[in-house]
């Protein structure tokens, strides 16, 4: 019989299966050298070949030598993470079954788990014979910190019909996996065991049970066992602020905050600095939240990524858009670079105070440095187009998200149908629409009913009705919506009672629907025994519906009508708030009504109600009675911080014709923080046209598009009427081919003035 043939350093076949230059190429001696020569290995973080030399052992005796090799071999493994060595280690100790053993086989589970494979620890664990405590405790652990909760409660259900006993860490993990598991359940069953077993004094134990109550949403538990705890550390205050924070309690909030600061010894960590932050943002308190960041800096902490992320969230979200700018320079310099969270953060605050173009130059610039974007920075930059009705860099996102992948999903989809419906692409939108979607149908039909295609809006709700998807309260208002846009009155109240039949009550949408049909008809009657329904008062009780009424008697220039509905609103006692003034501002301004405009404005310098739309709405009445003098007086003591009194005022001037004061007060503008917006050139264009210089109002145009400012169908209507006014047809073709590229031409109003234009110009094209 041929005797079996070894590798070994001196055989050629260990030459050929280990590639690697000569010199790297153990050569012991004699078997007590391979230790020695393993260690070396491992030190120099040579781990491919120390696992070769595995191959060099041949009997499966575990000798205490050998025991630490391999305890050597899977720490060192395990820190480095890679999982093709630790799979060569544990073939190797498959074949002698040393992975059996409990030491060993816990050895390699924690291997496994640091290496990213919890198959293939969960396989080796059900290998091990006689588990003890710590080899449940790691195999807890690595699924608790890899997010498998399930799991791991499947786990703990073969634990608990063990010998074992839990031990306070092991407690801990089960809690942690009930918390990530919303098992409140077992959760409560688990904390009576823990307190049961002594461990009632367990800070660790009680830290885990504090988070858990955090996450199941239940902060008076969370507070009693807070309160019951004899040792508590800045993980418990943690826990509690952090709990208060995300349950909306804002002064229990600050509360825990006075308590802390009254424990002697107890110092702040980063965690604790970046929950009041990040507590201070989610409540509007973005003043706080600064002083707060600044004072951890003057304690000696330094901010992370979390931090500055936090204080961007509260800065953006109240408009301070300068400071976050100014923020976001000072992380680049200390080494921090901004995430895909902080620039998204800074976008959705520009979107939500409606500095939608400063949000689209944002977004390209983020695009070209290459940042890898995610679908909430897409759903952000499609929201800032649809409010600019910018369809041209609408599509152009859509590509990119289509080349990266981005193009399936409903959340997207919704976002492109909404932005496709409100840029009047309709045809656009529809082949999009996510038939698993109900907000996706609501956005389609809203921009149908929007673009007054009232039919088209129906058969979708039609076709929406025979799918599978139930209707929400959105969808029903949809349809009450279509017949109150079509005057109607009979079958919207027709479609109240038949949503109530399916269990679905109206809600304020539903009943200010209605009233708004009503305003529109001219049926104050009507509209005011509805406002007294006992269902519509249970509803709503505040002046959201009178502001519904009176609005919609403005919009349709019945200034007296709106009168008469404030009128009867106070009679009822409903309170006034800044919509209401507003609103009843604006029907002054319509009939003219200087008297009880200026009674208004002194009834507002009395209540000291500061608001800009108010402000706004106080200018247009003046501008509009001819009130310039008092316009402009109310202007210079109003603080210039809002780009709509601006343009309001550029606005009254350019209308009555005092163009050097309206573009005086433009480049005045220009010279502050504040960008003109496509508002702020029309005006200026429509002053020009006014005062007979088409001219200079084609200058403006050219100087609008300079800046980078997206045009809307009013500024085009502008450049279409003087490019007509001066019969330039080599202007009007290039305005013509402007609103091709843009998708304005597809607006009805905007046809129509081209149209005009080339007559003016002497074409027919």
């Amino acid at each position: 019989m041929a005797s079996a043939i070894l590798k070994t350093p001196r055989n050629p076949l260990y030459l050929q299966t280990h590639h690697g230059s000569p010199h790297r190429i153990l050569k012991p001696t004699g078997k007590g050298e391979l230790f020695p020569n393993i260690v070396r290995l491992c030190s120099e973080n040579r781990l491919k070949e120390a696992v070769s030399t595995l191959d060099l052992f041949q009997k499966p005796i575990l000798s205490p030598e050998r025991l630490r090799m391999y305890e050597l071999l899977i720490s060192s493994i395990a820190s480095v993470g890679d999982l093709s060595l630790a799979n060569e280690v544990y073939r190797h100790m498959k074949g002698s079954d040393l992975h059996r053993g409990c030491y060993l086989g816990t050895k390699i589970i924690g291997m496994f788990i640091k290496c990213g494979s919890l198959d293939a620890a969960l396989q080796v664990f059900d290998a091990v014979n006689d588990k003890n405590l710590h080899t449940w405790s790691v195999i807890l652990t690595g699924f608790c910190r890899n997010g498998q909760f399930d799991d791991a409660l499947h786990l703990v259900r073969d634990f608990s019909g063990t010998h074992v006993r839990a031990d306070g860490f092991v407690l801990s993990n089960i809690v942690k996996a009930c918390a990530g598991s919303c098992n409140f359940r077992l959760g409560r069953e688990v904390h009576g065991f823990a307190y049961r077993s002594g461990y009632e004094s367990d800070i660790f134990v009680n830290n885990c049970l504090l988070d858990a109550y955090r996450k199941w949403g239940r902060i008076d538990d969370a507070r009693k066992l807070f309160d019951r705890m004899y040792l508590r550390d800045i993980a418990s205050w943690n826990s509690m602020l952090k709990g208060y924070s995300d349950a909306g309690e804002f002064p229990a909030f600050i509360r825990l905050i006075e308590e802390m600061k009254a424990v002697e010894g107890l110092k702040l960590n980063l965690i604790t600095w970046n929950t009041m932050i990040s507590g201070y943002a989610a409540h509007g308190c973005s003043k706080e939240a600064l002083n707060c960041f600044c004072k951890m800096q003057s304690m000696g902490m330094k901010p992370d990524l979390i931090s500055c992320n936090a204080l961007i969230s509260a800065l953006a979200r109240d408009g301070y858009f300068q400071e976050v700018l100014e923020l976001i320079q000072q992380m680049k310099i200390v080494g921090l670079e901004p995430d895909i969270i902080s620039w998204t953060t800074l976008i959705g605050g520009y979107v939500n105070s409606g500095y939608f173009a400063e949000a689209l130059n944002l977004f390209s610039e983020i695009q070209s440095s290459g940042l890898v974007l995610d679908k909430f920075m897409y759903s952000l930059s499609l929201k800032a187009c649809s409010g600019l009705q910018a369809i041209r860099q609408g599509r152009e996102i859509h590509g990119h998200m289509i080349r990266n992948g981005f193009s399936n999903g409903t959340f997207l989809s919704t976002s492109l149908v909404n932005m496709y419906a409100k840029c009047g692409r309709l045809d656009c939108a529809k082949p999009l629409l996510s038939k698993n979607d109900i907000v996706s149908w609501n956005s389609l039909i809203s921009g149908y009913i929007k673009n007054g295609d009232i039919k088209e809006a129906k058969e979708l709700l039609q076709q929406l009705q025979a799918e599978p998807l139930k209707l929400d309260l959105v969808s029903w208002n949809l349809m009450i919506n279509c017949y109150v846009e079509e005057g109607d009155m009979n079958g919207a109240l027709g479609i109240v009672d038949l949503m109530q039949s399916f269990g679905l009550l109206p809600d304020s949408f539903s009943w200010n629907s209605l009233l708004k049909g009503y305003a529109k008809a001219g049926q104050l009657s009507d509209a005011v025994e509805l406002l007294g329904q006992t269902e519509f008062a249970r509803c709503k009780q505040d002046s959201c519906s009178w502001n519904t009424l009176i609005s919609t008697h403005v919009k349709n220039g019945k200034g007296v009508k709106a009168l008469q509905a404030f009128r009867f609103m106070r009679i009822r006692e409903f309170e006034v708030d800044p919509i209401t003034i507003s609103c009843i501002l604006r029907a002054c301004a319509l009939l003219g009504a200087l008297r009880i405009g200026k009674s208004i404005h002194g009834w507002i310098i009395r209540r000291k109600t500061q608001d800009k739309y108010v402000t706004s709405a106080l200018l247009e009445m003046y501008i509009k009675s001819n009130a310039l003098d008092s316009a402009q007086k109310l202007f210079a003591v109003t603080a210039k911080t809002n780009l709509v009194l601006w343009n309001g005022m550029i606005s009254g001037l350019a209308k009555c014709g005092q163009m050097h004061e309206a573009y005086k007060l433009f480049h005045e503008m220009r010279s502050t923080n504040l960008s003109p917006d496509v508002v702020s050139w029309t005006s200026i264009m429509l002053g020009y046209i006014k005062c007979g210089n088409a001219d200079l109002a084609l200058e403006v145009w050219t100087q609008m598009l300079q800046a980078g400012v997206q045009p809307d169908p009013i500024s085009l209507i502008a450049a279409s009427t003087a490019c007509a006014n001066l019969g330039m047809l080599g202007i009007a073709k290039e305005i013509h081919g402007f609103s091709i590229t843009t998708g304005l031409e597809r607006e009805p109003s905007v046809q129509a003035v081209l149209m005009n234009m080339y007559l003016e110009c002497g074409s027919m094209i």
